[in-house]
């Protein structure tokens, strides 16, 4: 009897489901379609009529709460059917919703906008324009040349490492110049407030903030092409001072608000100056940017002007005065005791120092800010060790602070035919208390690339046994080595505590140094070179430079970042 009944029950149950794929044939495959593309109320509110077509039951929701419908389901059906879609009234912007249709269990999703009218646009927020030029390269804007000398293939460059570049400066050669960057037309209809900011670095310039300005121009149907047209300057409230990027502030551009701009970058140079000018991240928000204030990626330390680090105790990046080859017989850098401009020492304990140094010249050539830099050096001079090099700087006074770490900038090219890997044992560092007994320091150096490249390498931290603090730096292998960015700072941790009375005597003592007197190509016509200085504008590795003993020093120039003197090899002096 309950095996009949199962049978039973299951004929019954096939017999429903055959009815039901019967009344369902039909209809077909679950499809939903719309007659409109979309639906539109006006601003006072109302209804709108949606047709549309489910071959299977269906349900329709909306997200804003102003929008209603006379019904939220409903059946299949091959014939077309209506909604009737009620929006509230709009007393504010323009606003548009969603309607989101489901079919069967989620067997075919669609939606379709409903858009309402109100007082116009709602204003954009955030961030609503940029340009990468890094990335994108010059991005919709153009180059407009005023003045631009047949010599010069351009002024502004596209860069991927720098973005936007502007320079005058070829063949060891300045131009006079006068060149534009113009955007494209920028829209600030939609917004109440509008705020400019980018990211820039320079160097090379008599006056950046007078060789480098921007300009903004109110569309009245005038062509980017006519520059005078550009007659409003904006001020850019920060500027570089080196090849650092630094952010320019915040630019207020809201007085535009509701209008249509161009904006457009100004670069000029003359025959006696020629910097190089770089640009890059530039983005324009409803809301302000910071100020700027205070510097830029690496704190703004650095630069042509010599901006001194707030923590430091002596820093030195040894850029008073950029150091020229000028000197020998005109064409030489100078050593040491025949330049002042390297003395740029800074912090709380750098007024009395005094320096020894042997075999140590200034030169402005393969900078700590170039194409072989692993750090964001400060640039401009680097001090160059000869035969049996040193530099000591003596008496820093130390104040409170005794625990200490001491950082510098530092690389080895001997050419491509030497050995340019820095090895610490022929670079050393030593501290003392006295300038008589002098103790070794460890040290780190600051990245993996260590063959012709500088890198900021950083001491072990130590303790000074008294507030004086002297330093001695000396290089075993000549014309190999360079130094700077020389920087002492508190260290919050106490380190090894420095004994000098078991220190090395390095034969400086309290000695005083031999004056070398400059001699100038004005004051000794007949001086000649031994050697002739050789240059060529080859890339780094092709030309090498020579590292057997001689009495004069052999001059081989690559290019560095901007296309300046990089590379200079000197025999042993």
């Amino acid at each position: 009897m309950r095996i009949r009944n199962f049978v039973l029950s299951l004929m019954a149950a096939a017999a429903m489901f055959t009815a039901c794929e019967n009344e369902e044939a039909p209809l077909g495959a679950p499809s939903l379609s719309f007659e409109q593309e979309s639906l539109t109320v006006g601003k006072e509110g109302g209804t709108a009529t949606l047709s549309f077509t489910a071959t299977r039951d269906w349900t329709v929701s909306c997200d804003e709460s102003w929008v209603s419908f006379k019904s939220i389901e409903g059946k299949a059906s091959v014939e077309p059917q209506q909604l009737t879609v009620t929006a509230d009234p709009n007393d504010s912007y323009d606003r548009e919703a969603e309607i989101t249709f489901v079919v069967g269990k989620k067997l075919v999703t669609k939606t379709i906008i409903l858009y309402q009218t109100g007082s116009g646009q709602a204003p954009l927020s955030g961030e609503f324009y940029s340009v990468d030029f890094k990335k994108d390269g010059i991005s919709g804007w153009e180059v407009i040349d005023v003045v631009k000398p047949d010599d010069l293939e351009a002024v502004w460059t596209e860069s991927t490492s720098y973005g936007m570049v502007a320079k005058a400066y070829a063949n060891n050669t300045n131009y006079e110049s006068q060149s534009w960057l113009v955007s494209p037309s920028i829209d600030l209809s939609q917004v109440q407030a509008a705020h400019l900011c980018f990211s820039h670095a320079g160097r090379y310039f008599s006056d950046i903030k007078k060789d480098v300005t921007l300009w903004v121009l109110q569309e009245e149907s005038k062509a980017a092409e006519d520059v005078e047209a550009f007659t409003t300057q904006l001020s850019i409230p920060v500027y570089p001072v080196d090849f650092t990027f630094v952010e320019s502030g915040d630019i207020d551009l809201s007085s535009y608000a509701g209008s249509s701009i161009r904006l457009a970058f100004k670069y000029k140079s003359s025959t006696s100056k020629a910097g190089t000018y770089e640009v890059q991240n530039l983005r324009i928000s409803t809301e302000a940017y910071d100020s700027g204030e205070g510097g830029g990626d690496e704190g703004g330390e650095g630069g042509e002007e010599g901006g001194e680090d707030a923590d430091a105790i002596y820093y030195n990046n040894f850029d008073k005065e950029e150091a020229t080859k000028t000197y020998g017989s005109g064409n030489s850098y100078p050593y040491l005791d025949q330049f002042e401009g390297w003395k740029n020492e800074q912090g709380s304990g750098a007024s009395g120092v005094s320096y020894l140094f042997k075999g140590m010249s200034a030169r402005s050539n393969s900078t700590s800010d170039g194409t072989y830099s692993k750090y964001a050096g400060s640039g401009m001079n680097n001090l160059f060790f000869g035969k049996d090099a040193y530099i000591q700087v003596n008496g820093i006074e130390l104040g409170e602070s005794r625990s200490l770490v001491i950082s510098f900038g530092a690389e080895k090219y001997l050419g491509s035919g030497g050995d340019s890997n820095f090895n610490k044992d022929e670079f050393k560092v030593y501290v003392s208390d006295t300038g008589k007994k002098w103790v070794a320091l460890e040290y780190e150096i600051g990245g993996t690339e260590i063959s012709g490249t500088w890198n900021l390498n950083t001491s072990e931290a130590f303790t000074m046994p008294s507030s004086k603090l002297y330093i001695h730096i000396s290089a075993s292998v000549a014309s190999a080595y360079r130094l700077d960015d020389l920087k002492v700072v508190a260290s919050t941790e106490a380190g090894k505590t420095i004994d000098t009375s078991n220190g090395v005597d390095l034969g400086t003592g309290s000695g005083k140094k031999v004056a070398r007197k400059a001699v100038r190509p004005a004051a000794k016509k007949a001086a000649k070179m031994l050697m002739p200085s050789i240059s060529t504008t080859s890339t780094r590795r092709k030309q090498p430079r020579p590292t057997a003993a001689a009495t004069t020093a052999i001059h081989i120039s690559t290019s560095s970042r901007d296309g300046r003197t990089n590379r200079e090899a000197a025999l042993p002096e």
